[in-house]
């Protein structure tokens, strides 16, 4: 796989970029690749994610999409990733005492068993994703997974396209 370039690059947690500010959604975002380099896990999104951007009068504008995007978690580790297997169970989310491996997870969606689909996303104290997986059998899971190594995050991106 060739080297990602993007002619921008946002960081998280203030996503400040030539005096422009961003939120990011990865709701709806399927992720297509999940690459472990040199301590880095990459996860690559082929049709991109939803980001926003804050005015210099504090107005959000109208969200936009981006075109394929890379997000690069420095100083990470499969031990830093935790993996559950989830379910919904009477409107709330149960998980399930299987853990999941992390590298089985990234084995999976690399080989396209697995599709997996963001729900939900927060990104405070540190990344913790609530996600959809249909596996190639068409059963239905749900997992969660942590990234609690601490390292910095990377946004990358060509373009935006409005909705």
């Amino acid at each position: 796989m060739s080297a990602f370039k993007a002619e921008h690059q946002y960081e998280f947690p203030v996503y400040n970029v030539n005096e422009r500010k961003f939120r990011i959604y990865f709701h709806d975002a399927i992720l297509d690749k999940i690459i472990i380099d040199e301590n880095k896990l990459n996860m690559v999104f082929s049709t991109g994610f939803t980001v926003q951007e804050l005015t210099e009068n504090g107005r959000w504008l109208k969200p936009c999409e981006t075109a394929a995007s890379t997000v690069v978690f420095d100083n990470f580790s499969t031990a830093d990733a935790v993996v559950y297997e989830c379910r919904e169970i009477d409107c709330e989310w149960v998980k399930i005492a299987r853990d999941i491996d992390f590298s089985i997870l990234a084995e999976n969606v690399n080989s396209g068993r697995w599709k997996l689909e963001f729900l939900v996303d927060y990104l405070d104290y540190y990344p913790l994703f609530k996600c959809g997986i249909e596996t190639y059998d068409e059963k239905q899971l749900e997992c969660e997974f942590a990234i609690i190594s601490g390292g910095k995050i990377t946004f990358l991106w060509d373009e935006m396209k409005e909705w």
